[in-house]
């Protein structure tokens, strides 16, 4: 497999055989700027990838990696969605963080993993936190 396997999979199958990944389901709905966007849950969309080639209606999976989600310590950093940490592993040069996003229903959880400075700068479990990530980071699996 070669990274863009990795970065671009085809399928659910191969995000999934492709290491520790996160895969929600939306609907593409019609924002109220006429754009096109990706409902995840109620009263939660996001833009539509540039390259996503769905339209109205249409219900994909998406893909989103746990390194390509941010975490800020402000849970109401710019654009960031507020989310509370519920595990902590310490992997050394890696942490994962699992948070949940719980200001919607149904909760939403998610894996994320970050470079670990040093233990001090380490997010507590219990933490609030921002959760933000590019639109370009998401990809659409085919169905």
């Amino acid at each position: 497999m070669y990274a863009f396997d990795y970065q671009r999979p085809t399928s659910r199958m191969v995000a999934e055989f492709m290491k520790e990944t996160n895969i929600l389901q939306a609907r593409v709905t019609r924002g109220t700027g006429g754009e096109l966007r990706l409902a995840i849950a109620e009263g939660f969309d996001v833009p539509l990838p540039r390259d996503a080639t769905v339209g109205e209606g249409a219900a994909p999976m998406l893909c989103l990696r746990p390194e390509r989600i941010q975490l800020s310590a402000a849970p109401l950093a710019s654009g960031a969605r507020p989310a509370i940490v519920s595990d902590v592993i310490y992997l050394g040069d890696v942490v994962k963080y699992h948070v949940v996003l719980d200001d919607i229903q149904p909760r939403i959880s998610l894996s994320v993993k970050a470079l670990a400075s040093d233990s001090a700068s380490l997010l507590k479990a219990g933490a609030r936190v921002g959760v933000d990530w590019y639109p370009d980071d998401i990809q659409i699996l085919p169905g």
